[in-house]
């Protein structure tokens, strides 16, 4: 019973707080990353909370892993060169910053490998 209310409460917020814990903790400290790659990563990460919200009508609160697989991030992409005009180099670049994202979670919480 205790693992299972666990896991639930984990489920409920683990995107934001793996989030969080990315730009507040892990960038600034371990990457070396520079200001405007950090700048472009936070932006990566407002334009796709956005699209969740606005187009798939998920909160960025409610947004956990559980919703994330292969088909969100690929519509994602679709539709930042379809609706938002964004070059394919932009939206690589956006690719980018989810896998680095994505990487982090993979050593932080390998039970979100897949």
């Amino acid at each position: 019973m205790e693992f299972s209310r666990r896991w639930k409460q984990m489920h409920s917020t683990d995107f934001g707080k793996y989030l969080s814990s990315y730009f507040l903790n892990y960038i600034p400290n371990k990457t070396g990353y520079s200001d405007n790659t950090i700048k472009s990563y936070r932006d990566t990460f407002t334009i796709f909370l956005r699209y969740c919200n606005d187009v798939l009508c998920i909160k960025p609160e409610k947004l956990c892993f559980s919703k994330m697989n292969r088909k969100l991030v690929e519509d994602f992409l679709v539709w930042l060169e379809s609706t938002k005009n964004y070059s394919i180099s932009t939206r690589n670049q956006r690719l980018a910053a989810l896998h680095a994202f994505f990487r982090y979670i993979q050593i932080e919480a390998p039970e979100y490998m897949e």
